[in-house]
């Protein structure tokens, strides 16, 4: 927010698409390369960026989303772990 002090938790977080007040909620799963695409989004299609914030489109939450389904395409991330009688396995 341009010429606007920083705040972690505000209403405003969520006029650019993250789901509440505090914006570290939306970011547990796509942690930093999450917030590194949408920085670049926003600095390099600054107008498309603009654009998709006016239409109340949820931009933000919209590109940590993208972010994690790229993690699970490219086999990153978390890995589930189930749980059996005899032992624990990795999927």
């Amino acid at each position: 927010f341009p010429g606007v002090p920083f705040e972690r938790k505000t209403k405003k977080w969520t006029d650019i698409g993250f789901q509440g007040p505090d914006p570290g909620t939306d970011f547990r799963g796509a942690g930093a390369f999450g917030l590194s695409h949408l920085c670049y989004f926003a600095r390099n299609k600054p107008r498309e960026f603009a654009a998709a914030r006016e239409s109340g489109y949820p931009v933000s939450i919209a590109g940590l989303n993208l972010t994690m389904m790229l993690y699970q395409v490219l086999g990153w991330g978390f890995k589930k772990v189930v749980v059996s009688s005899d032992k624990k396995k990795a999927l």
